[in-house]
């Protein structure tokens, strides 16, 4: 690891400290602070630091231990030193967050095995995003280091990018790298109707309006100790901005019909496809809402950015697949310069689509076939674009995805007024639940 690593080491044993960082020095480039006191600690900002060394007897017996019930090092990493070689307090700091455990008096070696531990989770953070996102190494790196930052800080997490480059793949699997015990509790905010926001974000009591048979609890509330995922944000009409930013901010909101006042703690991430700024100089978006979601920001590439990793993601696919199909030349050269305008979606449901078909040597013309390419139904309605593609991918399809588009863009325009939408497309309520489970699947 070539960058410079900071490191806290919480030991009282002034001799035992000075040697832990004559050893460190010697292992990595880092800069040390040293802490004797376990009251010194809320004077120290962890989130400075990438590696903690924690003595569990300070002053007092066990006093590491309870560090670690406090979590004030809750996603950071935390290698324990200490003489003890009970198993039951061994398992008691690995339940409470500890990445590992050196026994004193511990070698050079064994420090050296540690540090080798650390290195390669941190390193399996960007590994890991490699292959969920089809990344590159750069990209997945700087991303590795704002999820880290976002996890051991209080500021929320944006996440920007197109449709489909897997902003909320990426929201789930933060979640699940963080080993949180809470929930994790994801809303698309397109989803939810104008007149229901604040009984769907803030829960009501029972009787406050005709249907609420019983009290129920808000997506705030549920997402008490956990993460808050609110996926395409910019769908909120400016009404529900406002009371989303004052409850967000306050992490206080009264349910509907109650006079008394709820609170929940959460780590808040929010995505949209859509380009904030501009939807501010519209009047669309409240500034100070964007200022408050605006912490660490994360914005996911294009495929069509990055098509020689999409190729060799493929290529690398069928090596290893138990079912060997072989592409033409001609096939090869179509996949190498396809621009996947539905990002991983398309892409995953190409591949699915692929490796299911019967035909195991692959032409340029199954690939046709097989490619979901997306209509520019805007622009080119039944223009020679439009017929190309029904040509590729069939009239089914079409119609599915110029229904998916139709809905979307309703939806959007009438601030997710279901009956209003409705009513512009001329479709039934069943009709369009379809469509909207569809969009679901595919998110999914």
């Amino acid at each position: 690891m070539d960058n410079l690593l900071n490191v806290l080491v919480v030991e009282d044993d002034e001799l035992t400290s000075l040697g832990l960082t004559h050893s460190l020095n010697k292992l990595f480039k880092s800069s040390i602070s040293i802490v004797n006191n376990a009251s010194k600690i809320c004077h120290v900002n962890l989130k400075y630091y990438d590696l903690v060394f924690l003595d569990l007897d300070l002053h007092n017996q066990l006093e590491g231990i309870e560090l670690l019930q406090s979590q004030i090092f809750l996603n950071t990493y935390v290698i324990i030193t200490s003489a003890r070689k009970d198993l039951n307090v061994v398992r008691k700091c690995y339940e409470l967050g500890a990445s590992d455990y050196l026994s004193k008096p511990y070698s050079p070696e064994s420090l050296k095995e540690a540090y080798q531990r650390f290195c390669k989770k941190k390193n399996q953070l960007h590994i890991e995003l490699n292959t969920l996102l089809l990344m590159k190494d750069e990209e997945s790196k700087r991303i590795s280091e704002t999820i880290h930052d976002f996890l051991i800080g209080d500021t929320p997490l944006f996440i920007g990018g197109e449709s489909g480059t897997g902003k909320t793949s990426l929201a789930r699997f933060i979640y699940q790298y963080s080993k949180s015990s809470g929930p994790f509790v994801s809303i698309n905010c397109s989803e939810i109707n104008e007149s229901t926001f604040e009984s769907e974000m803030f829960g009501h009591v029972k009787g406050s309006f005709t249907g609420a048979i019983k009290d129920k609890k808000g997506i705030l509330e549920s997402a008490d100790g956990g993460f808050l995922f609110l996926d395409e944000i910019a769908t909120l009409s400016l009404n529900n901005q406002t009371k989303l930013l004052k409850a967000i901010e306050e992490k206080k909101f009264y349910p509907v019909g109650s006079s008394k006042e709820r609170s929940a703690q959460f780590k808040l991430i929010c995505a949209t496809c859509e380009n904030l700024n501009e939807l501010i100089t519209q009047g669309k978006f409240r500034q100070d809402l964007y200022f408050r979601i605006m912490g660490k920001q994360i914005t996911l590439s294009s495929l069509k950015s990055k098509k020689n990793l999409v190729f060799n993601d493929f290529m690398e696919r069928i090596a290893k697949s138990e079912r060997k199909i072989f592409l033409e030349a001609p096939a090869e050269e179509l996949l190498k310069n396809c621009e996947w305008q539905g990002n991983l979606r398309e892409y995953y449901r190409f591949l699915d689509s692929l490796f299911k078909s019967a035909s195991g040597l692959v032409t340029k013309e199954e690939i046709k076939k097989t490619l979901s390419f997306q209509p520019s139904v805007e622009n080119d309605f039944l223009g020679e674009t439009f017929y190309k593609n029904l040509e590729a991918i069939g009239l089914d399809e079409i119609l599915k995805l110029i229904e998916e588009k139709a809905v979307l863009y309703s939806l959007k325009k009438n601030d997710s007024k279901v009956r209003k939408t409705l009513s512009e497309l001329k479709i039934s309520s069943n009709n369009f639940y379809k469509i909207k489970t569809r969009l679901k699947k595919e998110e999914e």
